[in-house]
């Protein structure tokens, strides 16, 4: 999965000038894969990877990663 969202907000002044711009900018992307190794033994990989980023503040943001392993084994 991939996403990409943008919100903003800002204010127009009297004369014309933006003042005030404030939101976030949010990517983030989530491969998954899996494998059957054999008739009773299956195993996946989940990745995760997330930014957000603060569009008033250019220092504020956060990222995050993400790692899963599974593995399910049928009798």
């Amino acid at each position: 999965d991939v996403a990409w969202d943008k919100r903003q907000s800002f204010r127009i002044l009297a004369d014309g000038a933006e003042d005030q711009r404030t939101g976030s900018e949010t990517i983030s992307v989530r491969p998954r894969f899996s494998y059957q190794f054999s008739r009773s033994l299956t195993a996946g990989l989940d990745l995760s990877y997330s930014r957000v980023k603060d569009l008033g503040n250019s220092l504020n943001g956060q990222k995050s990663f993400g790692l899963g392993l599974n593995a399910t084994f049928t009798f």
